[in-house]
């Protein structure tokens, strides 16, 4: 089956090394992303439709996208050719789970919130320490098991469990936006935003006694981190969520995944842009897929009109998205260990 848009099964690359411009890639993303979620703050544009602004941004710009080329690395991973047979099996069993996540929504929205938020956590975590240790420089830091978990752990924890403590009175809005799609409420939020608190704590701390005795390399660890806690302490968190989402967790899967090779013809491109091209090449049709099926939610959950029911709209439907792609990350991640990553 040959496509105009570039398909092609996908899988890890054999070589280990990353390239220069991904590491360049994905600093430029997070400065953009502190200067443009710390210049709204200070220049007063973190209300109204600018709160949401990043989010809807993600829509087409890595967020949503990032993970609209799964099917190609599911049929790599398993070694499948791109025949439409296989196609259609991996692109059902996508849309079973996502079925079956919004039904969990549906059927107890309490539970279902709870278990996103956790999922997310632990998604978001393993991903930037995939990221880390397969295109960042710490694979010898990283190597200690017991700092993997720490850092695995802390930095899913800093996007959700922040936002709870810093601002408890908007996450809690949020929660009862996704709550009121179902007809459902939430309870309040304190008892999250005490083990949030808790937790977070903990492992800040474990995180620092673990680096102190690490090697060189562990500044930046720190000070990435670091800066993300100022991040989310500062900047409202539909705002900081769509930042983050967009030009932290989006583009670094994006750019984890411009290293992999096609698995029927090896495809050399090595340029930066030209490899970002491919990716979005690839990704259109499922996103714009993704987009119709969002607005198929739209007419069986009405929003109510508000901005903020569209926004819990869109997170439900990013979270019943999230739950084949933690999945395939998982069975990435364990791919590239197979292939002697770190």
């Amino acid at each position: 089956m040959k496509l105009s848009f570039a398909w092609q099964p996908l899988r890890p690359p054999v070589e280990g090394e990353c390239p220069a411009w991904i590491r360049s890639a994905a600093a430029v993303g997070a400065a953009i992303m502190c200067l443009g979620g710390f210049g709204q703050v200070l220049l007063g544009w973190d209300e109204g439709i600018g709160l949401f602004a990043p989010l809807f941004a993600s829509i087409l710009l890595f967020g949503l996208p990032h993970g609209a080329i799964d099917h190609l690395v599911a049929l790599g991973l398993a070694g499948r050719d791109l025949r439409l047979r296989p196609l259609l099996i991996v692109v059902a069993s996508y849309l079973l789970l996502v079925a079956l996540f919004l039904v969990f929504w549906q059927i107890t929205p309490v539970m279902a919130a709870i278990g996103f938020l956790c999922m997310t956590i632990y998604h978001w975590g393993r991903s930037d320490l995939a990221f880390d240790t397969v295109c960042g420089r710490d694979k010898k830091i990283l190597s200690d098991p017991w700092l993997r978990v720490t850092h695995s752990a802390l930095r899913g924890l800093i996007p959700i469990g922040l936002p709870f403590i810093a601002f408890p009175v908007e996450a809690g809005e949020f929660l009862q936006a996704c709550g009121a799609l179902f007809k459902a409420g939430f309870p309040d939020v304190g008892i999250l935003s005490g083990l949030f608190g808790f937790t977070l704590l903990l492992f800040v701390v474990l995180e620092g006694a673990l680096l102190l005795r690490a090697g060189p390399g562990k500044a930046r660890i720190a000070i990435e981190t670091c800066v993300l806690i100022g991040f989310f302490l500062t900047v409202p968190p539909l705002l900081a969520i769509g930042w983050y989402f967009c030009l932290w967790h989006g583009l670094r899967h994006v750019l984890r995944l411009c290293r992999y090779e096609d698995a029927s013809v090896r495809t050399e491109i090595h340029s930066g842009p030209g490899r970002l091209g491919t990716f979005f090449q690839r990704a259109l049709p499922f996103t714009l897929l993704a987009i119709g099926l969002l607005l198929g939610m739209a007419v069986l959950l009405p929003t109510g009109g508000g901005t903020l029911g569209w926004v819990a709209l869109y997170l439900v439907f990013i979270s019943s998205l999230t739950f084949p792609h933690v999945v395939l990350v998982e069975w990435m991640d364990r791919r590239e260990n197979e292939r002697g990553e770190p």
